[in-house]
C-alpha cells in the first residue's frame, strides 16, 4: 500500500467532511 493512496483517501474524507 503506498502513503499517497491514504492520502487521498484522508483528503477525500475532509472534503466530504466540509461539505
Amino acid at each position: 500500500m503506498r502513503l499517497d493512496s491514504y492520502f487521498t483517501i484522508i483528503m477525500r474524507i475532509c472534503l466530504i467532511c466540509l461539505m
